[in-house]
């Protein structure tokens, strides 16, 4: 298969380094409220049997351009489905009830699956398809046009893409802009070694447009993969703790090197969200299998390559693993440019009911982090059922709609 590389050690450059420990400011000029602070809609009517999916799974998006969204429901005989409805129908769902009780949701499109569960869904940049990650680690293609309009009964996928042997599902980065076909597609491999970790997918052509397979030390094993803010480059977030990024129509030689803050020395990236040219919010944790309580460690990571150096900011955690029935999965929502704010991050996680949100406002060239702290009322987190349990997240999205 043509671009496709094995990861090899990268060259770390000497930097000069400056570590520091952002404080927490209250964001009175950010207000969040529930549409019905009385009501829940349920989406599936049943609880999501989330034992067949032992890592993270996201099982929610949004498609802002069409106005739909899609959910992963589960029915009273086991049997998994996709629900699509248009989002001002949800938010009518919370907006016409009064009752202090979970109100089932009527979609207008509900697709049966008979095959594995699906764990995570996804649209790509343009919209016209939506990618459904499978437990057995296949991905399905569907038309979106077909799955976001009235209708009912089972809709095939137009191609799927087959799992390796013995490879787990991780996660899936669509484009954001610059090359809106593209899919990254996360893997591990260590099972079967010869497999690609990382894989580009053009879901145009529906085919393999190359991508990385793992090397034989920490700092060529993928934990974590995201876009730049333009789609032209990818950051591939090591087993080592390094940020590695390329571009992806040459997966054999890497653009930049950024090496891990010292204080997470022996931690591997679980999480990187790429913000701007050579900055970077990318989570931390001890490498292996982790549980539900591991510790995470936030930064903000940012490379000057003139001035050769690196700055870290270590922020506050900005959520509690409780009730902590899931292994780490972060979500984030990123919110650009809302004044006085230059970036906003709402971070989730699915080992917490909590959702956290950094921010950093801009004087000049100089960015000021923060943990942002919002009025008891803004707090968002998750409700409890009906039966006033505690509930993980399993989806976060935006929804750019005028409620």
């Amino acid at each position: 298969m043509e671009n496709v590389s094995t990861l090899q050690t990268s060259v770390v450059p000497r930097v000069q380094r400056t570590s520091s420990e952002p404080g927490e400011k209250d964001a009175q000029f950010l207000a969040l409220r529930l549409l019905n602070k009385r009501t829940r809609v349920r989406l599936s009517p049943e609880p999501i049997d989330l034992a067949a999916a032992p890592g993270k799974v996201s099982l929610f998006a949004v498609a802002n351009a069409r106005g739909w969204f899609v959910a992963v429901t589960r029915d009273a005989s086991g049997h998994s489905a996709l629900i699509l409805s248009p989002l001002s129908a949800l938010n009518s769902a919370f907006a016409t009830d009064t009752a202090e009780d979970e109100k089932p949701f009527a979609p207008q499109r509900r697709v049966p699956l008979h095959g594995p569960m699906p764990i995570m869904v996804a649209f790509p940049f343009d919209e016209s398809k939506l990618l459904v990650g499978l437990a057995d680690n296949s991905i399905a293609v569907y038309e979106a046009d077909h799955l976001c309009s009235p209708g009912d009964g089972q809709l095939a996928p137009v191609h799927t893409f087959p799992a390796s042997p013995s490879v787990t599902l991780l996660s899936i980065h669509p484009n954001p802009e610059g090359l809106p076909e593209l899919v990254a597609v996360l893997r591990d491999c260590s099972n079967n070694p010869s497999s690609l970790t990382v894989e580009l997918l053009d879901v145009q052509k529906l085919v393999s447009a190359g991508g990385w397979v793992a090397g034989n030390s920490p700092s060529t094993v993928p934990t974590a993969v995201s876009w730049s803010p333009k789609g032209k480059q990818l950051a591939l977030g090591m087993q080592g703790g390094d940020i590695v990024t390329y571009n992806p129509a040459n997966t054999a030689t890497p653009k930049c090197s950024i090496p891990h803050p010292p204080s997470a020395d022996g931690m591997s990236v679980i999480s990187i969200h790429w913000l701007s040219t050579s900055s970077f919010h990318a989570i931390y944790a001890p490498v292996g299998k982790l549980a539900p309580d591991a510790e995470q460690a936030h930064f903000h990571v940012s490379l000057d390559s003139k001035a050769n150096s690196v700055q870290d900011l270590k922020f506050n955690p900005p959520y509690f693993p409780f009730p902590a029935l899931r292994p780490p999965g972060s979500f984030a929502v990123i919110l650009k440019n809302w004044d006085p704010y230059k970036t906003i991050l709402f971070l989730g996680d699915s080992t917490s009911s909590d959702i956290g949100v950094i921010g950093a406002i801009t004087d000049g060239h100089n960015e000021d982090w923060h943990n942002l702290s919002l009025e008891e009322t803004s707090t968002p987190n998750l409700p409890l059922d009906k039966d006033q349990n505690d509930t993980v997240l399993i989806g976060q999205d935006l929804a750019l709609t005028n409620t």
